[in-house]
């Protein structure tokens, strides 16, 4: 199990700069292109989460459902950091991407939470900070 990193003010006001630029210019790496609706364009942040204008979020599973509670576990682990109420999510299951956006989609050896634990915090915690820094 992986100890909990503590980060500095300094770093994590570095690493929010950052995330704001990247809301402001768009170029945030591996992220999925912005889908266009009928009411807006799709906020997507990282590969793993999309945002709809409403304030529906949309997370991408790219692990299979064996049993182990991938589907529930992995974007409760994305939502909370988001601060989003699990009525305002939907779940879809990653395609089969051939350029690897999603990484390994392998599942078993209950490695699932453990592997994208880090990952998902991160992007929820990104996604929150940026919508934040933009409605302010």
């Amino acid at each position: 199990m992986r100890d909990i990193q503590r980060v500095s003010r300094r770093e994590f006001l570095a690493a929010t700069g950052v995330a704001g630029a990247g809301l402001i210019l768009g170029i945030l790496p591996r992220s999925v292109p912005a889908q266009t609706e009928s009411a807006g364009t799709v906020f997507a942040p990282d590969v793993f989460l999309q945002i709809a204008p409403d304030g529906t979020a949309t997370i991408w599973v790219s692990r299979s459902e064996m049993g182990q509670g991938v589907r529930t576990g992995l974007p409760m682990i994305l939502a909370e950091e988001l601060e989003q109420p699990w009525s305002r999510v939907v779940l879809r299951q990653a395609p089969g991407a051939a350029d690897g956006r999603f990484g390994p989609q392998l599942t078993g050896g209950s490695l699932s939470a453990r592997l994208l634990y880090d990952r998902l915090r991160r992007a929820g915690a990104v996604a929150r900070e940026m919508l934040r820094t933009a409605a302010a």
